[in-house]
């Protein structure tokens, strides 16, 4: 079961909204890409979540508790972000396996796709006058819009690429942020005075924290973190930025106050053994072969692999049945008024 909380920082208590306990109204929450967004009022959150085969949007009221319903018919919807003055959402939905960025307007509701092209496209969030996007894309130098101008067979090109893009709302002009595809991105964040633009990238092995200066173009990393990090938000008052990794099993929320005058002592993190083994590879000829090109690498700061170690599976064992819950599902049975499902 999947829940949605409110934590109050400052006391250090947490409520819960609502729950996935596969509820007729309220079903599985998607926890991996949940985009949880709150309103400018800081009243109301919006989240995308499973209902009757398909995604849509939640707004739920955190005093409340109750929650609207909005079924857009797309099989999944992620990354819900809501805009500045409150209109409007933006969200990316999968149409025919293509996943581009949409907006919905809350007054009048009606929808916008604000993409559509063969890329992929996710992680919208609003420029703070709400007039462009940020997002994530996998289109490189193909700034265009359109279908119609873009001869490229889809199974033939290369989906993984990642780089930061930002898009004219009203114009559809799209601009490309950063200019390294190779390394995956997973999430973006607005600094509150609009300078700064924080995003999730595995540029060194392990997912960490970038800031780019959106005046100056500057990016430097934010965090050295061997726990992959997945998922940022930042505070829409102030200067806090939040982040959940996994820790001991599980994953936890961590606090990160004034991210835009962290300066760490390095401009580019370690590399792990892994990022320097995929260099490795990429630096073979088409035969296989090594190429006679030089790449200099700093390993001083390497990060020291676990060492050498056997696993033996010649004496693994199927986990046993734990006896409470077999003697319990042995006595579910139907209720007859109901229909459901229920112990006796």
């Amino acid at each position: 079961m999947f829940s949605l909380f409110v934590l109050e920082i400052d006391k250090n208590t947490e409520t819960q909204i609502v729950s996935s306990l596969r509820q007729q109204d309220f079903e599985e929450l998607n926890v991996l890409t949940p985009g949880i967004s709150w309103n400018p009022e800081g009243t109301k959150l919006s989240i995308s979540a499973k209902y009757r085969g398909e995604d849509v949007i939640y707004i739920v009221d955190t005093k409340s508790k109750d929650f609207e319903r909005i079924p857009l018919g797309f099989k999944q919807v992620s990354s819900v972000s809501w805009s500045p003055n409150g209109d409007w959402l933006a969200f990316s939905a999968t149409v025919l396996d293509r996943k581009d960025i949409f907006i919905y307007n809350l007054k009048s509701k009606t929808l916008k796709r604000i993409t559509n092209d063969i890329f992929y496209d996710d992680h919208p969030i609003w420029s703070n006058d709400g007039k462009s996007l940020f997002f994530i894309s996998s289109r490189l130098d193909y700034l265009s819009n359109n279908d119609s101008v873009i001869s490229i067979k889809p199974w033939l090109w290369d989906d993984a690429k990642r780089d930061v893009y930002k898009i004219d709302v009203a114009t559809g002009q799209i601009t490309r942020i950063t200019f390294t595809p190779d390394f995956n991105k997973t999430s973006l964040a607005l600094s509150g005075d609009g300078k700064f633009l924080y995003f999730v990238s595995d540029e060194n092995g392990i997912g960490n924290i970038y800031r780019l200066n959106l005046d100056s173009k500057e990016i430097k990393p934010i965090t050295n973190s061997l726990s992959n990090i997945t998922q940022i938000s930042h505070s829409l008052v102030g200067e806090n930025l939040v982040f959940s990794a996994l820790t001991e099993g599980g994953f936890d929320l961590f606090l990160v106050k004034n991210p835009s005058g962290i300066n760490l002592a390095m401009d580019q993190l370690p590399l792990t053994k892994f990022r320097m083994s995929q260099i490795e590879i990429k630096n073979k000829d088409s035969l296989g072969v090594i190429s006679t090109q030089t790449v200099e690498i700093d390993t001083s700061n390497v990060n020291v692999s676990y060492g050498k170690f056997k696993i033996d599976f010649s004496r693994q064992n199927m986990v046993s049945p734990n006896a409470d819950v077999k003697s319990s599902l042995q006595s579910l049975k139907p209720d007859e008024n109901s229909k459901r499902y229920r112990f006796r």
